[in-house]
């Protein structure tokens, strides 16, 4: 059991230290970053807000461009295999965000479900971590998922802090 912690750990150090290992992920992660983090910032801030349907499908078409991106990396390179998880996660990037995008822009499940899957901070963690997976050929495995789901807690934590410290504003 500790050298299967110990390997989920390495993974999530991987994951958090890639954008240093590998700085052309860069130009994909920093969009990501300050939108996550201003989103974050806004619903700290105006506590009473939430999410709506029109930024559900906003955030249901980051997947979208990430993953086509993501497919324009690999063909630039020469690297596209569909045998191989790092081809294969683009397109279910693609994939997810069209499902996304169709069910919120036809509102076609309750808002507190659409809500909650296309907030911002699950769709920016996704497609960060989709970006680091392909960029540095990790493997798609239950340590990955892990760290991954690890990943969204601790951003989940770091935000909710965030949240209590930062001042409401007035709505």
């Amino acid at each position: 059991m500790a050298g299967f912690l110990a390997t989920v750990f390495m993974r999530l150090g991987e994951l958090l230290t890639a954008p240093f290992n590998e700085p052309v992920m860069m130009w994909e992660i920093a969009p990501l970053l300050l939108t996550l983090i201003i989103s974050e910032l806004y619903f700290g801030r105006y506590r009473d807000e939430q999410l709506g349907w029109n930024s559900s499908v906003s955030n249901s078409l980051i997947l979208i461009f990430v993953g086509s991106n993501l497919l324009h990396f690999l063909f630039l390179e020469d690297l596209i295999d569909f045998s191989s998880a790092r081809s294969i996660i683009p397109i279910v990037l693609i994939g997810l965000g069209i499902l996304l995008f169709i069910m919120n822009y036809f509102h076609k499940w309750p808002w507190f479900l659409a809500f909650g899957i296309s907030r911002s901070l699950i769709i920016n963690i996704l497609a960060l971590v989709g970006i680091i997976v392909v960029h540095m050929d990790l493997a798609l495995d239950v340590y990955t998922l892990l760290a991954t789901i690890m990943f969204l807690i601790a951003a989940a934590i770091v935000f909710f802090v965030m949240h209590l410290l930062q001042k409401s504003g007035d709505v």
